[in-house]
């Protein structure tokens, strides 16, 4: 990767303490430095996907899908931020946010990064309702070939959390992605409004 930590490392999973009731966690850093031999599969009926590539992504719908995914795993970077920090943000080059919708209505999302030879799998997730619905492992999948679709593409990288779903780590794993390192951070809850 290049000479900077992963992007989701300080925009979404930098350390951020302040209070004395502070998180601890475990940050897993993962790569792919070549494609999954097999394509991704269908998405499950009623299932469609949403492509929606920078700078053309709304900030609010970005935060929307955000805190809906993340309101269970302490995804709060977002919501602490200014509105011009995250247009800047999800209109950066490259960037692309893909949105699950099942009959109609979003239940996930994936953010990917590309830059040249890299590239970031930078949030992912589904809403809590779509969980057990056999949605996640085709997302990703999903999310994994759109990354490889660029030619120049030497590596892949994602990390997760202790905060997250249980089911992260060994779900990119399956995918073929390694952990590179892995870190122990603190940060402070989530406030009642952001929940």
């Amino acid at each position: 990767h290049q000479n900077r930590p992963p992007a989701s490392s300080y925009m979404h999973r930098r350390t951020i303490c302040t209070s004395s009731r502070a998180l601890e966690y475990t940050v897993s850093h993962l790569v792919m430095h070549n494609p999954p031999a097999m394509r991704a599969p269908a998405m499950p009926s009623g299932a469609t996907l949403l492509c929606s590539n920078a700078p053309s992504i709304p900030p609010w719908y970005f935060r929307a899908l955000y805190r809906e995914v993340g309101r269970a795993h302490e995804w709060t970077d977002w919501l602490r931020r200014s509105d011009a920090e995250l247009e800047s943000f999800v209109t950066a080059p490259g960037t692309i946010l893909t949105t699950l919708l099942l009959d109609g209505a979003p239940r996930g999302f994936y953010m990917l990064r590309c830059e040249q030879a890299s590239a970031e799998l930078l949030y992912f997730g589904l809403t809590p309702d779509a969980l057990g619905r056999q949605l996640g492992g085709p997302l990703l999948r999903h999310a994994v070939q759109a990354a490889w679709e660029e030619p120049r593409l030497q590596a892949l990288h994602v990390n997760t959390n202790t905060l997250d779903h249980p089911n992260a780590l060994p779900l990119y794993k399956s995918v073929g992605f390694k952990v590179e390192r892995v870190e122990r951070c603190w940060r402070d809850p989530q406030s009642e409004s952001e929940k």
